[in-house]
């Protein structure tokens, strides 16, 4: 499952603890009637929660998937094995910048 999918189970999760209406007592939209960027604002917090689920399980976890991506991007065929401890290093400080509260 992605941070897609999980924003919006978390969104409807959302709607229905709280009886379908806002802090503001107004009624909340379904996902599909929400504002596009409300729903970016969802996934990215379940993208932020599977990130710190990876570090529970696996700590380098995050850092692959950021090397991997920006490897596709890049065309960089460096498998992650083979990087240097630095480098790994490093990936895994931008990886944990990148969901730490700002």
């Amino acid at each position: 499952m992605t941070g897609r999918d999980l924003g919006r189970v978390a969104y409807e999760a959302y709607v229905q603890s709280c009886g379908g209406l806002s802090v503001h007592g107004d009624k909340l939209p379904d996902w599909a009637g929400q504002k596009p960027a409300i729903r970016e604002h969802w996934r990215a917090a379940a993208d932020a929660v599977l990130i710190l689920a990876d570090l529970a399980d696996d700590p380098e976890a995050p850092a692959r998937r950021a090397y991997r991506a920006h490897a596709g991007v890049t065309g960089n065929d460096v498998p992650w094995g083979a990087t240097t401890k630095d480098t790994r290093a490093a990936w895994a400080a931008a990886a944990a910048a990148a969901v730490e509260p700002r």
